[in-house]
């Protein structure tokens, strides 16, 4: 008898593990690969691959917006930056939107395998996967962070197999660092399954990069600052998000399956207490309790359900070949080209009016704006911040959010420093005061918000190609 068939009463059984599995991956393909494309955090960084190439060396000193120029930083996420634009060039938008849709499915499948790596069948390595799927539900958009799960869950499959730890914890970790500041998740949970070798090989690997050990510290900082400044993925889940609601209905799970069990290794306890820390301090490490605790999820399931013993195999040929059309029909349909695939509150046609009404000029836009306004219409528009908290200090990053409050001496910010062009979203305060402000003209309007344009000329770096001498 074996594990993938068996006779019972005379009729042959078949597992539905692997259609469980197979369906997990399929689900998470097709969901991250049908998703828009959000911009704030893909064209900044596909802005600093494409400088890194046109200048054949790392972009370590700001260039992009007004408020922070020359300011010197740690580019500790270049590899994401060099592969966005390159990736870009190569596949266009649509392309990425499909390869992240890969990168979801990978991670899913890994999570899966990891589980099959803990001693589970088929089934638990389904169990894991949807597990895994619903902790990265609201994670699968491009960004580095995504880029980087498929490692976690290759680290915990092969991690604890691996014949030389320590040059494996070397490579990924070499790998894992230029994507995203995330290592230390991986170096923690080696370090937690007492992998203490492969957790060396990690740390040693992150440090073979241009900034060594000095990697750190640009973690550190972009660690703190976000949190500082209210990202609201960088505070603690809540009842009322999506993603909050989501880890505390697990908790509770997790909690009513430990009272009744009671049965969990240590190095698992240790595993979900300190994942499990780091989540309720921030939804942003939600997605990493849930991908470090997959595996866990589905030897607890075992535990509790016992090895499954199959169904009929005609039936299980037959749920197999309607799920493989099911499969086939939405891929066919989800992952077609959509008329954009960016996500429809990014403001492309106002970008495209801004950069038709001059060559050159100084932009004032919402931070998750500036990357698509430097992304399409290159250095000579200077924004005013973007998402890359770190490298701005507190006053620079306070000059968008004052302004656009319309506090006291808004007209003398955008003055000095030369401001050409105002970008807003729908129901900004600054809205009726640059209306009713006679230096000031809408230029253009959508759903997504409006542009406006300076009226005369003004003698600064930023002044528009639009304004008469």
């Amino acid at each position: 008898m074996s594990s993938d068939a068996s006779e019972s009463g005379g009729q042959r059984t078949l597992p539905l593990g692997p259609t469980l599995y197979a369906s997990a991956v399929a689900i998470a393909v097709l969901y991250a690969g049908s998703l828009p494309m959000h911009s704030n955090d893909f064209h900044i960084f596909a802005a600093m691959g494409r400088w890194m190439v046109e200048h054949g060396q790392l972009l370590e000193r700001e260039v992009f917006t007004w408020t922070a120029d020359g300011v010197a930083f740690v580019h500790g996420t270049w590899g994401f930056s060099l592969g966005s634009y390159l990736l870009h060039e190569a596949i266009g938008l649509d392309g990425l939107r499909l390869l992240n849709g890969v990168v979801v499915g990978s991670t899913v499948a890994l999570a899966g395998l990891a589980a099959r790596g803990r001693g589970t069948d088929w089934r638990g390595a389904g169990i894991a996967a949807l597990y895994a799927w619903w902790g990265v539900l609201q994670n699968g958009v491009v960004r580095g962070q995504t880029w980087v799960y498929p490692l976690f869950c290759l680290l915990m499959w092969q991690g604890p197999r691996a014949r030389r730890p320590l040059l494996f914890g070397t490579l990924l970790g070499a790998v894992w660092a230029p994507l995203h500041g995330s290592f230390p998740a991986g170096i923690a949970w080696a370090g937690l399954t007492g992998q203490l070798r492969l957790a060396a090989g990690l740390a040693i690997g992150v440090c073979l990069g241009p900034y060594g050990p000095g990697l750190w510290s640009f973690v550190l900082s972009n660690t703190s600052k976000p949190a500082a400044r209210g990202f609201t993925e960088w505070l603690p889940p809540t009842l009322g998000e999506v993603e909050g609601a989501r880890f505390w209905l697990v908790v509770a799970v997790w909690a009513v399956v430990l009272l009744w069990r009671r049965k969990l290794r240590l190095q698992d306890a240790l595993v979900m207490g300190a994942f499990g820390l780091l989540a309720m301090r921030s939804t942003r490490f939600v997605a990493w309790f849930m991908l470090a605790t997959a595996p866990v999820a589905a030897v607890t399931a075992q535990d509790l359900w016992g090895r499954e013993q199959g169904l009929n195999a005609r039936l299980v040929k037959l749920a197999n070949a309607v799920l493989a059309a099911l499969w086939s029909m939405m891929l066919f349909r989800g992952l077609q080209a959509p008329d954009t695939p960016l996500h429809k509150e990014t403001p492309v046609a106002l970008v495209a009016a801004l950069g038709a009404d001059a060559s050159r000029g100084r932009v004032l836009q919402p931070p998750e704006w500036g990357g698509l306004v430097v992304f399409e219409l290159g250095e000579d528009f200077e924004i005013v911040s973007d998402i890359r908290g770190w490298i701005f200090d507190d006053d620079a990053w306070a000059v968008w959010f004052e302004t656009a409050s319309a506090v006291e001496g808004w007209e003398d910010t955008l003055d000095d420093a030369g401001v050409s062009h105002v970008l807003l979203t729908e129901a900004c305060p600054l809205e009726d005061a640059l209306d009713a402000h006679p230096s000031w003209e809408r230029l253009a309007e959508d759903e997504t918000g409006a542009l406006w344009r300076r009226v005369g000329s003004l003698a600064a770096p930023g002044a528009s190609d639009s304004d008469p001498p």
